[in-house]
């Protein structure tokens, strides 16, 4: 229990543990570049570059009926956060159904990780990958007609 303790506190053992506790454990070494990429895979909080949307994000949530104004407060820092930049209002949907969840859940480096993972099985396996993923290539714009 306590070397649990010790990698969740680690960003980079957090992937490792998060992609193996998805049975993912090849995603490892993509979840690290990823965490190097939003916080040189430090434990980080709120991503200061990022914070100007936390209230756009809050109130898209709100609006979607994610997020609960009752006690998720918009003041609570909603935008990009943690060792994985992970925008919070856009990604309690994969935390298991744990009512009123405040955004600093995801500066936890094992949660981020897991979370992070998740997405990533999601996202980054597909054909059609996603901006976020670590070897995403824009397309080009001919490419896109």
């Amino acid at each position: 229990m306590v070397q649990l303790f010790f990698i969740s506190g680690d960003p980079k053992g957090s992937a490792v543990l998060a992609a193996n506790l998805i049975d993912r454990p090849e995603i490892a070494s993509d979840l690290i570049e990823i965490c190097k990429r939003e916080s040189r895979c430090k434990p980080i909080k709120i991503h200061a570059i990022d914070s100007w949307a936390a209230p756009r994000v809050y109130d898209k949530q709100v609006e979607r009926g994610v997020l609960n104004p009752a006690c998720q407060h918009k003041s609570q820092g909603w935008s990009t956060r943690g060792a994985f930049g992970l925008i919070a209002a856009y990604h309690m949907h994969y935390l298991p159904s744990i009512p009123c969840v405040p955004p600093r859940v995801f500066d936890v480096p094992l949660i981020s990780a897991i979370v992070a993972a998740k997405k990533y099985e999601r996202l980054c396996l597909k054909v059609a990958r996603n901006a976020w993923c670590p070897d995403y290539i824009k397309p080009l714009e001919e490419d896109r007609v």
